[in-house]
């Protein structure tokens, strides 16, 4: 191969019988690279050196306003009185509504009947939590239990829900499936 030393590309140096070539680095690769430079020279400024906020301290004031508009949240959520609640267990419509409810999100674990499965049977006079009133299964429907894996619902449904719902699992009691779980907890009156 003969040397061209027209070639502005074509080095001196020689290694045996191989020349190096000095091809320079495309554009958009330099750019990109003095880019990510700035780019970094900013970052650590703003973050390290300006006594702004960190990134970490940016997120735990935003959990502390998440908190608080879920606690403001929470204390403006209407609660039914017992009265109410009793007379609730009485509308067709609010059982059928909490029946829709019940099958999307508690059949899972208590049964298409509420006969039980992984958790425990809601047709029987049996009661782990609460004695089986109204407003006891609206607090555990509202706060869940969660040792037992049970979410609580008061984030993920409204309270209209949560009452229909709970309504419904009121009036399974005494219908006794066939298929239903042994007894666990105390037995209620």
């Amino acid at each position: 191969m003969e040397n061209d030393k027209n070639d502005p590309f074509l080095m001196d140096h020689n290694y045996d019988g191989i020349q190096e070539l000095d091809n320079p680095m495309p554009t958009w690769w330099l750019i990109t690279f003095y880019a990510t430079i700035i780019f970094a020279g900013i970052y650590f400024f703003h973050y390290e050196l300006s006594g702004i906020t960190s990134s970490d301290q940016e997120l735990a004031e935003d959990f502390k306003e998440i908190k608080s508009l879920r606690q403001t949240a929470q204390a403006n959520k209407p609660q039914m009185e017992t009265q109410d609640l009793n007379a609730l267990v009485l509308e067709t419509s609010a059982i059928d509504a909490g029946k829709k409810e019940f099958l999307l999100r508690c059949a899972a674990c208590h049964g298409q009947s509420g006969e039980g499965g992984i958790g425990p049977n809601l047709t029987d006079d049996f009661w782990i939590h609460g004695k089986g009133k109204i407003e006891d299964i609206v607090a555990i429907v509202n706060t869940g239990v969660t040792d037992k894996g049970m979410p609580a619902w008061s984030e993920m449904m409204s309270a209209a829900a949560i009452n229909n719902t709970s309504a419904f699992v009121f009036s399974l009691k005494g219908t006794n499936p066939s298929n239903g779980k042994k007894p666990e907890g105390q037995k209620v009156e």
